[in-house]
């Protein structure tokens, strides 16, 4: 249970939750050799939540503790081996693959980034070419309306060319923006 708690807490309290399971370790060592158990989970604990330094110290120093209970308790200093390279080993695989996690976390947000940015260029591209596209046509219309606008008046006629002109132009630039859309649906 302390070891699964310390999952759910702040940063600050994971050195403690780790120091806890190596007091329990070393207690129960001289009763039962699988309290050793408890300091593979303390390095376990330290390599997903402390800074790589701070893991590193503890490991040093929880091997120096250990070995000392060992000691004391008259076992066998070659006990120490097996926490130290399973200790390790799981410690330094916590460090690396919660290093890993945060570069994994740091690429999608980049490509993220690049899908977004992406979208806007496609945006911004989509924008330029019906304006390239409509600019000049609309701006035909404006001029061919007004011109018809001033010669109803005076030559019916030929404002009615100018009419005829406009629904011309203004047919032939809606295909062109049927053509337009169409291949932008058609490229996704």
């Amino acid at each position: 249970p302390i070891y699964w708690r310390s999952y759910e807490v702040r940063s600050a309290w994971v050195l403690p939750i780790a120091i806890a399971m190596l007091l329990i370790g070393s207690a129960l060592t001289p009763i039962s050799f699988g309290g050793n158990t408890f300091v593979i989970y303390a390095l376990a604990t330290v390599g997903y939540g402390a800074r790589v330094r701070t893991a590193i110290a503890f490991f040093a120093a929880a091997c120096a503790a250990y070995g000392l209970v060992l000691e004391l308790s008259g076992l066998p200093m070659t006990l120490l081996l097996p926490v130290a390279m399973i200790g390790g080993v799981v410690m330094f695989g916590a460090v690396f693959s919660r290093i890993q996690n945060r570069r994994n976390a740091e690429l999608r947000l980049t490509q993220e980034e690049v899908r977004r940015l992406a979208r806007m260029n496609e945006r911004e591209r989509i924008g330029r070419d019906l304006h390239d596209l409509l600019g000049h046509t609309l701006s035909l219309i404006a001029i061919k309306s007004e011109l018809a606008g001033k010669l109803l008046p005076r030559d019916a006629a030929a404002a009615a060319t100018q009419i005829g002109e406009i629904e011309s132009i203004a047919r032939k630039a809606l295909g062109e923006v049927r053509e337009a859309v169409s291949g932008i649906r058609a490229s996704g």
